[in-house]
């Protein structure tokens, strides 16, 4: 099996083999591990499944903010609300 495109990226062919199988095995590991659940939910989620968005908040006034991929948004309550968290 001669492979120079490995040996041209990684300057060694058996080196660069080992790097794609430690990724492929990586990205493996990490989708098992968000399918079987081992991931934690958060509050965005719903019972059945990941939301896929992340809550973020603000250091400074305590506002929620929900992000997906490039995208961030304010994490409005059941009143229509921004969630802001009262600070002590």
């Amino acid at each position: 099996m001669n492979k120079p495109w490995i040996k041209d990226v990684f300057g060694s062919e058996l080196f660069g083999i080992v790097v794609l199988i430690l990724v492929f095995m990586s990205v493996i590991g990490l989708a098992s591990a968000v399918y079987l659940g081992f991931v934690p939910k958060d509050n965005s989620d719903s019972e059945t499944g990941r939301s896929g968005m992340n809550i973020h908040t603000d250091a400074l006034s305590g506002c929620q903010y929900l992000s997906r991929a490039s995208t961030l948004t304010p994490r409005m309550g059941a009143d229509g609300k921004q969630i802001c968290e009262v600070k002590k």
